[in-house]
């Protein structure tokens, strides 16, 4: 496509200004034929304007430039399948917050990593590896935890975990888990409802039938946030029916990262609406879940 002249650049963003509909769809298109090209006009066009239908428009076309990306980048995670947990998480977090620098929350995650690595070696069990990681990043690292009853928007944000050295719930969860799997520690998420908690699974306890001791190969779990220590199978499963009574608690296992990343996307914007947060991550989170599984076969939990 022949790059336009710059006057011809500011008389086509101009016809945002326009209030005939069929004017902006068509301008839109234009933009739309090459969004990075024309996204940096764009911005510089939406924070210099003073017309109120054209910073509207902007904005629209601007978060529809972001959202081209953002799938592109989603449908790459989600069809490779050596992609890890950490990259799909803070991919999600540039959803949320699209000036997130995600290479300075990658470094500070691998420093994380590196800081468990260097203490872990193969000799350890699984267990006390965990006891490893629990001791780096609560007493070297010096990670702190939120309130369990807070009721702070940070409690999802993986990137406020990273940054700040704050722990939640289900951030803990989360950064768990994606230090075991590039740690290769045989630890998985599992779909419990607060997808706080995590387990401890082989595959070849499968074949064991569900005991007290194992259910479905998780042989026991733990509840990072809380010191990670062992919670045997009935303690989980009274957890479970104490949340919810009606609960099926033969439905508990665990649950791929790719399907467990959706969750927790769903998790969080339900804790947005909640909150009545009303912005561009609640407004698009249809599009964002019908995307997912479009490209991706999420099992029903």
């Amino acid at each position: 496509m022949m790059k336009m002249t710059k006057n011809e650049i500011i008389s086509l963003l101009k016809l945002l200004e326009d209030p005939d509909k069929k004017v902006f769809e068509a301008v839109k298109e234009k933009i739309m034929q090459d969004s990075e090209f024309f996204k940096i006009y764009l911005e510089n066009y939406h924070s210099l304007s003073n017309n109120l239908l054209a910073i509207q428009r902007s904005e629209e076309i601007l978060d529809e430039i972001f959202l081209q990306k953002f799938y592109e980048d989603l449908k790459n995670f989600l069809t490779d399948e050596n992609s890890h947990l950490s990259q799909g998480a803070f991919l999600f977090e540039t959803y949320f917050n699209r000036d997130l620098d995600k290479n300075q929350i990658e470094a500070y995650f691998d420093e994380v990593l590196r800081a468990v690595w260097m203490e872990i070696n193969d000799n350890l069990t699984a267990f006390e590896k965990i006891n490893v990681l629990n001791e780096v990043i609560f007493n070297k690292l010096k990670f702190k935890k939120t309130p369990l009853l807070s009721n702070q928007l940070e409690l999802f944000n993986v990137a406020t975990c990273l940054s700040h050295k704050k722990l939640s719930p289900v951030t803990a969860a989360m950064l768990y888990l994606m230090l075991c799997e590039q740690l290769e520690m045989p630890f998985y998420p599992l779909n419990f409802p607060s997808l706080s908690i995590i387990g401890f699974y082989s595959k070849e306890f499968e074949i064991i039938p569900n005991t007290d001791d194992v259910h479905k190969g998780i042989m026991y779990c733990i509840f990072p946030y809380m010191d990670a220590q062992p919670i045997g199978i009935p303690n989980v499963k009274k957890m479970l029916k104490d949340l919810d009574p009606d609960y099926d608690v033969d439905k508990l296992n665990v649950m791929p990262y790719k399907d467990y990343l959706l969750e927790y996307f769903r998790l969080r914007i339900d804790f947005l609406k909640k909150n009545e947060i009303d912005n561009f991550a609640t407004k698009n989170s249809g599009r964002v879940i019908k995307f997912y599984e479009q490209n991706y076969n999420v099992k029903n939990y």
